[in-house]
């Protein structure tokens, strides 16, 4: 790229996405005085119009950025399903009202199902009216048997809540995430309460979905090994509903768990084979060569369709066209423009995806395979054609995770430090499951027979690459256990990897300062967190449904106290952030009696830097007997002491009410506190507690 003006996309798609992330944080001061804004766009673009006779340019290009930046303001204001005036949230309802909604999606729960549903009217006994707006819907219906289906119209009680964010700090935040799906409220209608109103009649889902199954039995059918034959499963067609959680453990811990869902990397590579087995038939004939076009991208967007259409497939589907349109006919295309025109076109039509994490990261791989693939796949040149296949498979693997793995830190705190070894067999597991596996479903349409050698080989080879896997996952160990990265940092390697792109045509010498100069502002970026961590001693009490859980971090070193129904996997979901956030990814879990680190324990009560923390679970529990100070009194569940006498006995700083608290408890502790003078923290209204000591 010699000219920002080889991709003039890219120009309008930065304009374009800041008027995006204006109204998305600005959005407030516009949502009542949004004519001002198509004021603003029709008057600039008038202004525009009688600029452009009068030949001033450097008017004219400030204009254009203008409405373009208001334009992206004004379609994000659009899309908002927030701001339409029949929003379901804005109409009155009562307990005999329901809504008619279609089901936009359905995935499977720990507890049944979740729908995403488009309201389409608000029923009652005497009349109809129509409504819009999205809801999340939990249900208790079975995912297997569930009769409900994506397409079908049906009718729920008109009962819903307002998605609230994660009360602890650096978790996964529901709000933000249902927010950028344009779902700001859920329900939780009984399966009894969900009534059926009309089947969904689409054609084409029916269709893919008969495809889809009977995918799905034939592979079953003809692979003996059935972990071999779930993993092929949700290779080809994205469905990981029968795969083993070892496995899908496996697979995380790795960082191969994304060729397990139908994504970009998948379009991609079934488009080519498809251009691989059309490359054999040679031919300048026009019409011939248009026939091969439509046929590889009919295959292209069958595939699509087949997988269930998910956002990042499309996506793919629809770059992907565009790039083989332009190499097939022999037009002089600019990937990188392409990349970000479609990007701009799929904006155009939902602005949210810009914050979806599904788009971040194909686009993110996409342009890091772009930058990088070619210095990568010309280190080395293999002279046999096979080996060179190869070779530019594992290019294609290695050049996106150049951008994916900070974003995979960032997003996740899951970076194996191995990825390097796994993402050499990733894409050529993924590249040989899909060709073998749509090679055994075509002889098997024949014969049964070649389709049971293939099928073998096929059996075979994932297994091999499994146990390669299996092999790394032990070896192996999560790198984000002791990175942390933030936007500060995610700002540092953007930033590094734009220079370094622009330096390395520049000069070579510049470029390798530019690496080092990078590496000593990320480390000490890092560094200095380490030091603030270590400064900053911290007692935490998360906010937690069916259990107890505090971290103390004391001068780097991480303790847990929990207490109740802990679960492994629920504890992690709401501390693991944060504990890597302080450098303690998993904190030593406290035993009955501790001594050591300036922390001492006996029962349930911690002495940590001098500061007394007592955990009240019941009135079994024990008090301090050498102290008549408590600087945290954590109550634990429906506790009531005799206060009178306890408070004579005890100087108590602060309160803190977890959860398990009822609400009844909760205003005696609160009335208790406020007449003592004593302050007070309630998890459940506040959410977690954070306290230095």
């Amino acid at each position: 790229m010699k000219s920002l003006k080889q991709v003039p996309f890219l120009i309008i798609f930065i304009l374009f996405v800041s008027g995006i992330i204006l109204m998305e944080y600005t959005g407030n001061l516009f949502s009542e005085y949004n004519y001002i804004l198509i004021s603003l766009i029709i008057i600039l673009s008038l202004l525009s119009i009688i600029l452009l006779r009068l030949k001033y340019k450097l008017f004219l290009n400030i204009l254009f950025a203008l409405i373009i930046i208001l334009s992206g303001m004004e379609n994000h204001f659009l899309q908002d399903e927030r701001n339409k005036t029949n929003h379901f949230s804005k109409i009155p309802v009562s307990k005999n009202n329901y809504f008619i909604s279609k089901i936009i999606s359905k995935k499977k729960t720990t507890s049944g199902t979740s729908f995403i549903v488009e309201l389409k009217s608000i029923k009652s006994r005497k009349n109809q009216s129509p409504v819009s707006g999205n809801l999340l819907l939990y249900t208790d219906c079975d995912y297997d048997s569930c009769r409900f289906m994506k397409g079908d119209l049906i009718q729920i009680p008109a009962l819903f809540y307002p998605i609230t964010k994660n009360k602890n700090p650096l978790a996964f935040n529901p709000k933000k995430y249902y927010h950028f799906l344009n779902v700001h409220y859920l329900a939780f209608p009984d399966k009894l309460h969900i009534k059926m109103v009309k089947k969904g009649n689409s054609g084409l889902i029916n269709y893919f979905s008969s495809i889809r199954n009977t995918i799905k039995n034939r592979l079953n059918n003809i692979i003996e090994n059935d972990t071999a034959k779930n993993i092929a499963i949700s290779i080809i067609l994205g469905d990981k509903q029968n795969l083993n959680k070892n496995i899908l453990t496996s697979f995380s811990a790795t960082g191969t768990r994304h060729i397990l869902t139908v994504s970009g990397m998948h379009v991609g590579i079934i488009a080519l084979i498809l251009n691989f087995l059309f490359s054999f038939f040679k031919s300048q004939n026009k019409i011939f060569t248009t026939i091969r076009i439509i046929i590889i991208l009919s295959g292209i967007w069958f595939y699509a369709f087949l997988t269930g259409g998910g956002a990042a497939v499309m996506r793919a589907a629809f770059m992907i066209s565009l790039i083989m349109t332009g190499i097939n006919l022999h037009r002089y295309i600019n990937v990188l423009n392409i990349l970000f025109g479609s990007a701009l076109i799929i904006l155009l039509f939902n602005p949210y995806q810009l914050f979806q994490l599904g788009f971040i990261l194909s686009y993110s791989a996409m342009l890091s395979i772009l930058l990088f693939y070619q210095p990568i796949n010309s280190y080395i040149k293999p002279q046999i054609k096979l080996f060179k296949y190869l070779w530019q498979l594992i290019s294609i693997s290695l050049s996106a995770q150049i951008l994916i793995f900070p974003l995979t830190l960032y997003f996740f705190h899951n970076a194996p430090v191995l990825f390097f070894l796994t993402a050499i067999i990733a894409t050529p597991m993924a590249f040989g499951t899909i060709f073998l596996g749509f090679s055994t479903l075509f002889l098997n349409i024949f014969s049964n027979f070649p389709a049971k050698i293939i099928a073998k080989a096929l059996e075979v080879f994932i297994l091999n690459c499994l146990d390669f896997i299996k092999y790394i996952e032990s070896i192996s160990f999560n790198l984000g256990k002791y990175i942390f990265i933030d936007s500060t940092d995610i700002l540092i390697i953007t930033f590094s990897v734009i220079a370094a792109t622009y330096l390395s045509k520049q000069n070579k010498i510049i470029f390798k300062y530019s690496i080092l100069m990078f590496f000593v502002i990320f480390t000490g970026h890092q560094y200095l967190r380490y030091l603030s961590n270590i400064k900053n001693e911290e007692l935490i009490i998360y906010s937690a449904n069916n259990a107890l859980v505090a971290d103390i971090f004391l001068n780097g070193h991480g303790f847990t106290y929990a207490n109740g129904k802990v679960v492994k996997n629920k504890i992690n979901y709401f501390t693991s952030n944060y504990r890597y956030y302080k450098g303690n990814g998993t904190p030593y879990v406290l035993p009955g009696k501790f001594s050591g680190l300036k922390l001492i324990k006996n029962k349930n009560i911690i002495k940590a830097n001098n500061k007394m923390i007592v955990f009240i679970n019941s009135e079994n529990d024990y008090l301090p007997e050498n102290t008549r100070k408590i600087d945290f009194l954590v109550i634990d569940g429906n506790i009531k002491f005799n206060m009178g006498k306890f408070l004579k006995e005890y100087n108590v700083s602060e309160i803190i009410l977890s959860n398990r608290t009822n609400f009844k408890n909760r205003n005696f502790w609160e009335k208790t506190a406020t007449e003592k003078n004593i302050k007070i923290w309630d998890i459940k209204e506040k959410g977690a507690f954070i306290n230095k000591i």
